[in-house]
C-alpha cells in the first residue's frame, strides 16, 4: 500500500479483516501535529468501511463537532496497527512499482533502498502518486482528476450582512 492517509490507512484496515497482511508506506515520517478543520468525513460510513466499532475522535466547537484530518488520520494509524498482520513504515516512499502478473508477483521499491513482493499494489498516493504510472505505463502524464474534498475560504467582507460568524475556539464552519 503506498499512502498513509486516510484512504490508505482505512483500505488497511478493511483488508486485515479478511486476514490479509498489509505493509503501507507513507513518505512522512510522522504524524501531523494539527490542522485539517472542518473535515466533512462520514464516520458511520467509515466504521461500516473498515468495520471498526469505535468512533473517531472530533473537535468540540462552540455549536457543533466537526472532524479534524489530524486527528481521524492518527486514529486511524492507530487502528491500523492494532490489526494483526498490518505494519507502517513511515518516513519511507515508494519509488517505482514494478507490475506483476498470473505467474509473478508485483514488486515494490522503496526510498529505503529496499524491494518488497506484493500480491496487490494500492496506491493511496494521492496528486503525486508513484503508483499511478505503473498502472498506466504508456501514459506517463496520467493525472489524479478525482476530486474529494471541496473546500473554500471566503473573506469575512464578501459574506452577506449578519452573516454568523465562527468564534474563538471554533474548528470552522
Amino acid at each position: 500500500m503506498a499512502g498513509g492517509s486516510l484512504v490508505g490507512l482505512s483500505a488497511a484496515t478493511a483488508l486485515s479483516r479478511l486476514g490479509i497482511d498489509v505493509t503501507v508506506f507513507e513518505r512522512t515520517a510522522a504524524r501531523a501535529a494539527d490542522g485539517g478543520g472542518g473535515l466533512g468525513v462520514d464516520t458511520d460510513l467509515l466504521r461500516a468501511v473498515t468495520g471498526l466499532a469505535a468512533r473517531p475522535p472530533v473537535l468540540h466547537g462552540v455549536d457543533r463537532d466537526t472532524g479534524a484530518w489530524h486527528l481521524l488520520q492518527a486514529w486511524l494509524e492507530d487502528q491500523a496497527l492494532s490489526r494483526p498482520g498490518v505494519r507502517v513504515g513511515r518516513g519511507t516512499a515508494v519509488i517505482s512499482v514494478l507490475p506483476g502478473d498470473a505467474g509473478q508477483a508485483a514488486t515494490v521499491a522503496t526510498s529505503d533502498q529496499a524491494r518488497h513482493r506484493a500480491d496487490l499494489v494500492i496506491g493511496a498516493d494521492g496528486a503525486r502518486s508513484t503508483v499511478r504510472a505503473a498502472v498506466a505505463p504508456g501514459q506517463p502524464d496520467a493525472r489524479y482528476t478525482g476530486v474529494l474534498l471541496w473546500r473554500a475560504l471566503v473573506a469575512e467582507r464578501d459574506l452577506p450582512p449578519g452573516t454568523p460568524l465562527p468564534r474563538d475556539g471554533e474548528p470552522s464552519r
